[in-house]
């Protein structure tokens, strides 16, 4: 995470290192959203429903496509804070269907591939410690 110290910690970007160039081109797709929790009140009692919203962001990516910043937007297109809590990246590798690129699959198979990664954006960042200290 990429902080910014105005006066308070703001997070303002993430960045993402792969071993692989995942991107290189349009056959990975990233979304990155946030948890959103919100009560309902049921004969039973109060219940929480969780919901993941989607976040806008922009990917700065490097030349040799293994890493890439994700900066959230706002309608604007200009960059904003991450707001602290609870986030996801949800992959997807995208097997077939893609422009200017052959279609791949897995013996015979071509799902694509999918992963979620989640985080937290805490309030201000952990201190870095020196471990030889």
């Amino acid at each position: 995470m990429f902080w910014l110290q105005p006066g308070s910690f703001e997070a303002r970007a993430l960045a993402i290192a792969s071993p692989e160039p995942l991107f290189a081109s349009d056959r990975t797709v990233l979304a990155l959203k946030r948890k959103f929790t919100r009560f309902i009140f049921t004969p039973a009692g109060r219940r929480p429903v969780v919901s993941w919203r989607e976040v806008t962001h922009r990917l700065v990516r490097s030349l040799d496509g293994a890493r890439a910043l994700a900066i959230p937007v706002d309608a604007a297109g200009q960059p904003v804070r991450l707001v602290p809590g609870s986030y996801r990246f949800e992959l997807t590798f995208r097997l077939t269907g893609v422009d200017g690129l052959p279609d791949l699959s897995r013996q015979g198979d071509s799902t694509d591939e999918s992963g979620t990664w989640s985080f937290t954006v805490p309030v201000a960042p952990e201190p870095i410690v020196d471990p030889e200290a």
